[in-house]
């Protein structure tokens, strides 16, 4: 009888008694961690934590304890725990780059970054970031010495790992191989990798290039047309800025207008007038910022296309609250005329009030226009979806004040 009690009450002990997970040297030295890698003919496992980090927490409570991860990550490398803001921990915070939680960093012996992930990965996920991590041909660092000399398709892969591990050296990298293949739009994969890994142009000759082969960067099907044309005008306003910034950070707005002129065509008065706006609120110039966004919302529906007037709005509505200009602005919007194929386009007024009004915390504002725009046949069905869920958050804080 006494047996059968001591078993059933082992049989109720949680699992994790047992089952140890990884064992971690815990903010060891790190000499001695490397010391212990090169007698082993290990690598280092680092665990970069901090302790406020969530992700952290629940890599330890439900990653780390795996029965299959221990049993390889124990097998594999020398593993240990370092609190990346404290101690030893930020001296190897600072020599990695570790600049977000969890960072999972594979070390050798001579102490080089060769494999990495960045944020909480489950136990299969960690388990195959481990299994690459443990193979010369898979580690990170052996993929990008041989960067250049791969295909267009893994160098895609290779840049989207690059991007995960947040490497620094990727923006430079693909501008090497994309120089390296030469003619980048007969191949989709060199398009969708100019698209997604350059992400600003080093000199106007590539502005031109991309332009000039819009139509093909459209045809590879790797990006939509809306989102190649904010590509554009990406790629366009920032090498105005690049080419018309000094050493002390002054920007000739003039070079900046007639480079967005040249290239941005019918979009330019918005994307000058726009950065303007943005610049001189970040500079602490609220008014006059708030001076070239009248401008804006001012213009004719032929210089300024009533969708990006929208987006602008609610982006600048923080502006026009802070400086109490919330409800002149708004009557601007109202008096604005619409015409031809933006007149469907009316209830995006209401929308630019149903968020501004929501930022301000004005409650009983937001839930009449809210409400005007759930029984309108004109508001689209996504729209009345997140106005509905709104409204009710905004109810619920209505009758706790």
């Amino acid at each position: 009888m006494k047996l059968r009690l001591i078993y059933l009450l082992f049989s109720l002990l949680p699992y994790s008694l047992f089952a140890q997970g990884i064992a971690f040297m815990d903010n060891p030295s790190w000499e001695e961690v490397t010391n212990r890698a090169k007698k082993e003919k290990k690598l280092i496992f680092i665990s970069a934590y901090a302790k406020w980090c969530g992700s952290c927490k629940k890599m330890d409570a439900e990653t780390f304890p795996d029965e299959k991860v221990a049993a390889f990550f124990n097998a594999q490398f020398i593993n240990v725990k370092y609190d990346m803001e404290e101690g030893n921990g930020a001296v190897l915070g600072e020599k990695y780059r570790v600049m977000a939680y969890p960072s999972l960093l594979f070390i050798d012996a001579e102490e080089n970054l060769v494999h990495k992930g960045v944020g909480f990965r489950d136990a299969a996920n960690f388990l195959s970031l481990g299994n690459d991590a443990s193979k010369p041909d898979t580690q990170y660092l052996s993929v990008k010495k041989k960067a250049l000399d791969l295909s267009p398709a893994d160098f895609l892969t290779f840049a989207d790992q690059a991007a995960d591990f947040e490497d620094e050296d990727l923006f430079q990298l693909t501008l090497s191989y994309l120089d390296k293949k030469g003619n980048i739009y007969d191949h989709p994969d060199l398009i969708e990798i100019l698209i997604r890994h350059v992400p600003e142009l080093p000199n106007e000759e590539m502005l031109i290039d991309i332009f000039a082969n819009k139509e093909k960067i459209l045809a590879s099907g790797r990006i939509p047309a809306d989102q190649l044309h904010q590509q554009l005008i990406s790629y366009t306003l920032g090498f105005a800025i690049q080419a018309n910034i000094d050493e002390e950070e002054q920007i000739d707005m003039e070079g900046v207008k007639l480079v967005v002129e040249k290239y941005l065509k019918e979009d330019a008065f918005f994307v000058f007038h726009y950065f303007i706006t943005q610049y001189e609120a970040r500079g602490g110039s609220p008014d006059k910022a708030i001076s070239h966004f009248y401008e804006i919302l001012d213009a004719p529906e032929d210089k300024v296309k009533f969708v990006m007037l929208v987006n602008a709005f609610i982006n600048f509505s923080e502006i026009l609250i802070n400086q109490e200009k919330l409800d002149e602005a708004l009557q601007k919007l109202d008096a604005k005329e619409l015409t031809g194929a933006n007149l469907p386009l009316a209830y995006l007024k209401d929308l630019v009030k149903a968020y501004a009004f929501l930022k301000s915390e004005q409650l009983d504002r937001f839930i009449a226009v809210a409400d005007k725009m759930l029984a309108s046949d004109q508001t689209p069905a996504h729209l009345k979806k997140e106005l509905g869920t709104l409204k009710q958050k905004a109810l619920e804080d209505n009758s706790e004040l």
